[in-house]
């Protein structure tokens, strides 16, 4: 695991909005992808994808998902 500060790059979402993004389709893996993160880190090891996404595979520090849309 990488811990890395969050960069004013990506969109911050909580781990129940990016959920909903890829329940519903909003977010698909061309997209873009994500990392676990909390309001002010992130896992830069750990790359979220859509097509993949398990929340139950996320370890429970992590409370949302810094989003780096294409």
């Amino acid at each position: 695991m990488r811990v890395e500060p969050l960069d004013d790059i990506g969109d911050l979402l909580t781990l129940e909005d990016f959920e909903e993004c890829v329940r519903t389709g909003m977010f698909i893996d061309y997209d873009g992808f994500g990392h676990p993160a909390t309001e002010s880190e992130m896992d830069g090891d750990v790359w979220l994808k859509p097509s993949t996404f398990e929340r139950s595979a996320i370890d429970p520090r992590w409370t949302h998902v810094n989003w780096y849309n294409r």
